[in-house]
């Protein structure tokens, strides 16, 4: 019976990871789509000349030049991903036995609905310092990881 019950509570927050893709699925799929018809095809053409296969050319022509691209969308996915309110909300209202319960959710809670104007402030603050965290080690691995052109 405790097994049945962890499940459920796996499945629901599993759901709202899922939707929460999907929901910004699009948005990266375009900024990638774009970033890779903007690779010059006369890098493409050389590199075919010389005899790369397509896995050289991905890793050594197309990714560098679509990194910076790849860079914002990990940063604006990580900080969408700590501030999903909008499914948990909608859907499921923080259950089942709080398993969905994000922190901006709880932030709503404490702020809107127990009237505790402060204690939202609070976790409010924390949910900044903790974006703003993320968003700093992701800077830290652009200085390694994007090549500008």
């Amino acid at each position: 019976m405790i097994c049945h019950g962890r499940k459920q509570l796996l499945h629901a927050m599993v759901g709202i990871s899922i939707l929460s893709v999907w929901m910004g699925l699009g948005f990266s799929f375009l900024f990638l789509l774009a970033a890779l018809r903007n690779v010059p095809s006369e890098l493409l053409e050389a590199a075919d000349m010389e005899g790369c296969n397509y896995f050289q050319k991905l890793v050594s022509i197309k990714m560098p030049l679509i990194s910076p691209t790849i860079f914002f969308l990990i940063c604006t996915d990580l900080i969408g991903s700590l501030m999903v309110f909008g499914p948990v909300w909608i859907i499921t209202k923080g259950g089942p036995m709080g398993s969905t319960e994000t922190m901006m959710y709880w932030m709503y809670i404490e702020a809107f609905e127990n009237a505790k104007y402060g204690y939202g402030s609070a976790v409010a603050v924390l949910i900044f310092v903790i974006v703003m965290l993320v968003t700093l080690l992701s800077f830290v691995y652009e200085k390694k990881g994007v090549h500008y052109t």
